[in-house]
């Protein structure tokens, strides 16, 4: 987020941030309920750079990914997991990454990064033409 260059991607990226210490903090509370051990993050590991390293266009496919990843691993979890409080703190997650996801993709789209996908024909619209 601090070496993005354009002002949307580092909204884009702080919403993520944002998003992802929502998610952390909500798993968190399980775990601390439960008096079992919470992971350590890796917050330690952020430089202060502000030179990219990076470019724009890679940032936003590598969060791609990663918005892949977390809806996969998430989806497992959900799978897996017996207790209805959980499954519902899962599905909530999985759909704010969803939704987060879209957005980075609508913006590679928009940018001409990444080119729509084929979609199905309307075929109510068809049958008006």
């Amino acid at each position: 987020c601090q070496s993005a260059k354009e002002q949307e991607i580092k909204e884009y990226l702080h919403r993520g941030i944002k998003l992802s210490e929502s998610h952390m903090e909500t798993v968190s509370s399980y775990l601390r309920a439960d008096n079992l051990p919470i992971p350590s993050s890796l917050d330690a590991e952020v430089t202060d750079a502000i030179e990219p390293i990076f470019t724009d266009k890679l940032i936003i496919f590598l969060i791609a990914g990663l918005d892949t990843l977390g809806l996969g691993v998430t989806g497992i979890s959900l799978s897996r997991v017996m207790r209805r409080d959980l499954a519902l703190t899962f599905t909530r997650i999985m759909s704010e990454i969803a939704l987060y996801a879209e957005d980075g993709l609508n913006m590679l789209i928009d940018s001409s990064w990444l080119e729509r996908m084929p979609e199905a024909a309307d075929r109510k619209e068809l049958l008006h033409m």
